[in-house]
């Protein structure tokens, strides 16, 4: 039986924010936790193998805060995706939309397939840096007033 585990919390930490002097960063992308990156790998010569196949769904709701406009939401779309024979083998996907005075940002990361062939490799290291060009995301608050 796959029994998936989820959590729901709220998160605060004054570490994402770096203060502009009145604006300010907000380094979001951090609350995915670590990712890999192959952007410095060498050639492949092996094809790839996963221990174990994932999923990761994340919702971040941001609340933008009275006075401030939020820029740079339209970094957070991604969309990488790896067929293999038409099944989805492994993706990135992250969008974000503004409700209400929230910012909302949904994530799916999807590593669906142990074993895929070296043909396949460059795909999938897209896929993987996308997750961490993800972690390195942020939104810049500027005072409207």
């Amino acid at each position: 039986i796959n029994i998936p585990f989820k959590l729901d919390y709220s998160y605060t930490a004054e570490s994402l924010i770096e203060d502009l002097g009145g604006d300010f960063i907000l380094d979001f992308g951090k609350v995915i936790g670590t990712q890999s990156e192959f952007y410095q790998e060498v050639k492949r010569v092996n094809p790839v193998e996963l221990n174990s196949l994932i999923i990761y769904k994340y919702s971040i709701k941001i609340k933008i805060p009275e006075g401030f406009e939020a820029k740079g939401i339209s970094d957070v779309e991604i969309d990488k995706s790896l067929l293999i024979e038409n099944e989805l083998a492994c993706s990135f996907v992250s969008n974000a939309k503004i409700i209400d005075n929230s910012i909302v940002i949904s994530v799916e990361e999807i590593y669906d397939k142990l074993n895929m062939g070296l043909e396949h490799y460059d795909s999938y290291k897209d896929i993987v840096n996308a997750a961490f060009d993800f972690s390195k995301k942020s939104i810049l608050f500027t005072k409207t007033e």
